[in-house]
């Protein structure tokens, strides 16, 4: 018998996982039409502050959505958040939020 929950539950995970990543780059959208970045360099702030910055918003963005994504998780009694280690999971998580901030930084510039 063929059990399609563990086919395809991986590929719906790193989905939901991915779903913040449209919101960062929207951010990209709305920052270049208004020159965001530009006005600060005139006001004199490192692109190295501004990028630091930005960084750890979108981080703290995406862990908020991860707090809620395991909560949920938790709470329907999931077996990819019961049976595994909680520490293993969150190290896992925060690294790949990690990656994927950094990877909207290095789509959004020039």
């Amino acid at each position: 018998q063929l059990d399609f929950n563990l086919l395809t539950g991986p590929l719906f995970f790193t989905w939901a996982l991915q779903l913040v990543v449209p919101g960062m780059l929207q951010q990209l959208v709305s920052e270049r039409e208004s020159r965001i970045r530009t006005m600060m360099q005139m006001h004199g702030l490192p692109v190295a502050t501004y990028l630091a910055v930005h960084f750890l918003w979108e981080y703290l963005s995406f862990c908020r959505y991860l707090l809620v994504f395991t909560l949920a998780g938790h709470a329907a009694g999931l077996t990819i958040f019961t049976h595994n280690s909680i520490t293993l999971q969150a190290l896992f998580y925060l690294l790949f939020g990690a990656a994927q901030v950094a990877w909207t930084i290095m789509v959004r510039t020039p």
